[in-house]
């Protein structure tokens, strides 16, 4: 049986391993006798295949899991994002605050301003305000500005200086749109 096969056939009796040897599927319900033991067959006669494809399956979904696990220690490592991100909301909410406060001709409490701007905290933090710029490249719908933040983001994390990294990006960037109004 090809690797296609087994990947066909364990998807559609959705087959788990349940330990080193023993397969569990799902199979419909109205599916007469001799059609379950038809499947079984099947299933049995593969069963090898199966198990070393599912055994596949989970160690590489261990690996996903354990870069994602890194990727995220590495992020959570940037000294000041989480204060950054946290100040952002807070300076949204007091915008949001004080619109309906002017909106209700004053007869509302004054929002509090937060007790620190984003540009002097991104004084404080400039590894963090470097990633959060280059995160806000990434989140963009162009897709050349995207790609140029997602590598900064990459670059940043790992530990390049990302007052080059920054630069590099918008450079990167203005390259890009500087040929896409020339080719249009």
């Amino acid at each position: 049986m090809t690797e296609q096969e087994v990947r066909n056939l364990v998807a559609k009796y959705s087959i788990r391993l349940v330990d080193e040897q023993t397969l569990y599927s799902i199979v419909p319900k109205r599916t007469s006798k001799s059609k379950m033991e038809e499947i079984q067959k099947e299933i049995k006669s593969a069963k090898p295949q199966i198990i070393v494809y599912l055994k596949q399956q989970k160690e590489e979904e261990q690996k996903r899991r354990a870069a994602e696990l890194e990727r995220q220690k590495k992020i959570a490592g940037i000294e000041g994002l989480d204060y950054l991100d946290h100040l952002a909301h807070e300076w949204n909410s007091y915008s949001d605050q004080q619109y309906s406060y002017i909106a209700s001709g004053g007869l509302k409490k004054r929002p509090q301003e937060p007790v620190e701007t984003l540009e002097e905290a991104s004084a404080r933090f400039p590894r963090a305000a470097a990633y959060r710029k280059a995160r806000g490249y990434e989140m963009t719908s162009n897709d050349m500005k995207s790609a140029a933040g997602r590598k900064a983001m990459r670059r940043i994390k790992d530990g390049e200086d990302h007052l080059m990294v920054i630069q590099e990006m918008e450079k990167e960037w203005n390259k890009a749109a500087g040929e896409a109004v020339i080719n249009a």
